[in-house]
């Protein structure tokens, strides 16, 4: 059976063994650096949201024989045991002047985004940009975040100016920076404590935000870079470790270190200790504060 007779064919197969109960549709998400996924959504009586199940690993399963009435049931169970008990309220998403104080910003990877790039808000920054999104915290959820399309901001009736200059004063005065070095950041998110000379050996510190999340978008800021300049008193780079935070390395603390060394550590980060999909670029980046911007380091 091919992938699409397979697509449909399950969704019959769901749509059976919940006794109608679900409406359940296919639907193409496209996450962060890859291209459109489909997956099946299920959502029961008074639902409006419903947990992504991609479908490409059942397809496997299926392919390597197992029936396909045991996927259906698979998927079932991952529905139940994720689901959202009742509607999550999204009416105030509808009105631009209700969503305004939620709206946020966060940077993605230009060159691996494109399919998402086509159809979202965004400005180009360095080899990334800058897309925007609704933030949202809901008990069965916890923190989340609705991506701004184009079609939102017809809904609205705004102009991506008027987003970006409200996403970008909301992400500055709601989820402010944050500068930690490596010990109190490994202190803070892990519990690990390390020791202080750690920081005396290689002094290396994390810029992120208060949330801890899509906090790499700090970067973007140029009164973010000036006050870390001013923290660190010297030029520094820039070591983009995910979407949620980057490595800041005084330039005095490089030692003999090469953009190139920098770079083979960013790469290496990326395929062994960061997932695909929160992976930000392989770049290293220079901030100068003579000149007060933040360029691609080498070039």
């Amino acid at each position: 059976m091919g992938y699409q007779d397979f697509l449909e064919m399950l969704k019959a197969h769901v749509a059976e063994q919940s006794d109608g109960t679900l409406r359940v549709r296919i639907a193409s998400i496209i996450k962060n650096n890859r291209q459109p996924l489909d997956s099946l959504v299920l959502l029961g009586p008074g639902e409006n949201t419903a947990p992504a199940i991609y479908l490409e690993p059942y397809y496997k399963d299926y392919l390597s024989g197992t029936p396909l009435g045991t996927v259906a049931q698979q998927i079932l169970d991952f529905y139940q045991e994720h689901r959202a008990k009742g509607a999550l309220d999204l009416s105030f998403f509808t009105e631009y002047a209700r969503a305004k104080p939620q709206l946020a910003c966060r940077i993605v990877n230009y060159e691996k985004n494109q399919s998402l790039l086509a159809s979202v808000p965004h400005r180009r920054f360095l080899d990334l940009a800058l897309i925007y999104y609704c933030r949202i915290d809901h008990p069965a959820f916890g923190r989340a975040g609705i991506t701004i399309q184009q079609t939102h901001l017809e809904m609205w009736g705004i102009s991506e100016s008027e987003l970006h200059e409200t996403a970008c004063t909301n992400t500055c005065s709601q989820v402010p920076y944050e500068l930690l070095d490596i010990v109190q950041m490994m202190r803070e998110v892990t519990g690990i404590l390390l020791d202080e000379s750690y920081m005396r050996e290689l002094p290396m510190y994390v810029l992120t935000n208060t949330e801890k999340s899509y906090g790499a978008a700090m970067i973007f800021f140029p009164a973010v870079l000036e006050k870390v300049a001013a923290t660190l008193g010297e030029d520094y780079y820039v070591l983009p470790s995910s979407i949620h935070e980057c490595m800041i390395l005084p330039l005095s603390s490089a030692h003999d270190m090469t953009v190139s060394d920098l770079e083979h550590m960013v790469c290496e980060i990326n395929e062994k200790h960061v997932a695909y999909d929160e992976v930000l670029s392989n770049s290293v980046y220079r901030y100068s504060c003579s000149g007060k911007v933040l360029g691609i380091a080498g070039r």
